[in-house]
């Protein structure tokens, strides 16, 4: 289970070097800071660094938290073990599984890029892919999204790396959906060997038809279903991409 610890911001390297030399290797599975990664232009070349992801926080992995609480009282700079009055509470299992499907081994949430057309921001790879309403606010200046996550049943928000690759209206999206559109009926009913394209693997997946929307008319996959929302996997500027759309916006082809 994942605990949080509540350390002065600046120390949390320090801490958790300070946790390690005090801790038996029995008490705890590992002891970490949360990191994501992004991009940076220094003497006019873009490097990747990487920041805190929650500054002022570490988290631990344990099983004994009484005993691993216990032998960290006399670390000054360490404040509190997160809970309820003087328990100590891991963070939820959605909420752990939340954060390890952001991460890399290495506890660090790496670069996504993606597209904004019109409002709509579309994920094309990283680990911000297929997640629903979690971006609250873009920096194309600094690659960097703000999103929202729970932790510890609160809502934080955070900083993670997202570099917009292009930006476009509606209308010049339309245009290049709709040339998609006829290219897809050109297509339709010949061989792959007689378009000049690749064999495709046989995709089993439901076909969706998008009724509605930024995607109006373009087609794509059935991945999951939640609520009165499905995800669907499209095709955007030859990535395939996963969006969340309604139920009452799409036709579903078993």
């Amino acid at each position: 289970m994942w605990y949080v610890i509540w350390v002065t911001s600046g120390k949390e390297e320090e801490i958790k070097e300070q946790c390690q030399k005090r801790l038996s290797g029995d008490m705890y599975k590992d002891i970490f800071v949360l990191r994501y990664t992004r991009r940076m232009k220094k003497k006019g070349q873009w490097q990747e660094v990487t920041r805190r992801l929650f500054p002022g926080y570490i988290f631990i992995d344990t099983e004994d938290i009484d005993a691993v609480r216990e032998r960290l009282r006399d670390i000054d700079t360490m404040t509190i073990v997160l809970g309820n009055d003087d328990k100590p509470v891991p963070i939820s299992d959605s909420e752990q599984a939340f954060l390890q499907s952001l991460i890399d081994d290495a506890y660090v949430v790496n670069m996504s890029t993606g597209h904004i057309i019109g409002d709509e921001i579309i994920i094309a790879s990283g680990p911000l892919a297929g997640t629903k309403g979690i971006i609250k606010k873009i920096n194309r200046h600094k690659k960097e999204a703000e999103i929202e996550v729970d932790l510890m049943g609160n809502v934080t928000r955070a900083r993670v790396g997202l570099e917009i690759v292009s930006k476009v209206t509606e209308e010049e999206f339309a245009k290049l959906r709709q040339e998609s559109i006829d290219l897809e009926a050109i297509y339709e009913g010949e061989t792959d060997q007689a378009c000049g394209r690749e064999p495709a693997m046989e995709d089993v997946r439901p076909v969706v038809r998008i009724l509605s929307g930024v995607f109006k008319g373009m087609t794509g996959r059935l991945v999951s279903e939640a609520d009165d929302e499905i995800q669907v996997e499209v095709e955007v500027y030859n990535t395939a991409v996963k969006i969340w759309i309604g139920t009452n916006e799409v036709m579903i082809k078993a």
